[in-house]
């Protein structure tokens, strides 16, 4: 989902695709449907990972960083493979905060939800190795296809002020929803 205000329906549209470019590109590359590869990243001590999806227009990254906290994720779509990286760049330093405070409270801090255990998961050196394990490996399942079930805009009060996207598209899986799943997605 996307907002922009004002008459510029084209840019909510867009940003929408791209958010659901983001998610089927992560969700179908851990499950074994696209292959990704190890590019340069434009930040130092920052590892780029882009992922080779089926749905034309775009670019999904996932950055990966090593601190003292763990390892942080952060993944996102764009035009070009740097502008997809400026947006998880974004994504990336979220998580190194939320990881960081998670370890700061130690045994007083509660997992929320499925969501967040996940990125705790990932953020040990179990959840690197399994990420790691799964960058080696090619697709071994049939790509899916880009299938939107919903592309359009969602009228409201709101439409007065601004211009509300929707973009759903066809999961290849639904082991994402999984709770007790370790499926890199959150």
């Amino acid at each position: 989902m996307a907002a922009f205000p004002g008459l510029f329906r084209s840019q909510a549209a867009r940003r929408a695709r791209l958010e659901a470019l983001e998610r089927y590109a992560v969700i179908s590359w851990w499950d074994g449907r696209f292959d990704a590869e190890i590019r340069p990243s434009p930040f130092p001590g920052v590892e780029l990972v882009r992922i080779q999806h089926n749905a034309g227009e775009g670019e999904v990254v996932i950055l990966v960083q090593k601190t003292r906290a763990g390892v942080s994720y952060g993944h996102a779509a764009g035009g070009t493979v740097t502008s997809a990286a400026l947006r998880a760049a974004v994504e990336l330093a979220r998580a190194d905060f939320v990881i960081t405070a998670h370890r700061a409270k130690g045994a007083l801090s509660q997992v929320a939800n499925f969501l967040e255990r996940r990125a705790l998961h990932f953020s040990t050196e179990l959840g690197y190795a399994q990420f790691r394990e799964r960058l080696a490996r090619p697709a071994d399942r049939p790509a899916p296809r880009w299938n939107p079930v919903f592309d359009g805009e969602i009228p409201g009060p709101w439409s007065r002020w601004t211009t509300v996207w929707r973009c759903a598209v066809a999961m290849p899986t639904r082991d994402y929803l999984e709770p007790r799943s370790d499926f890199f997605f959150w």
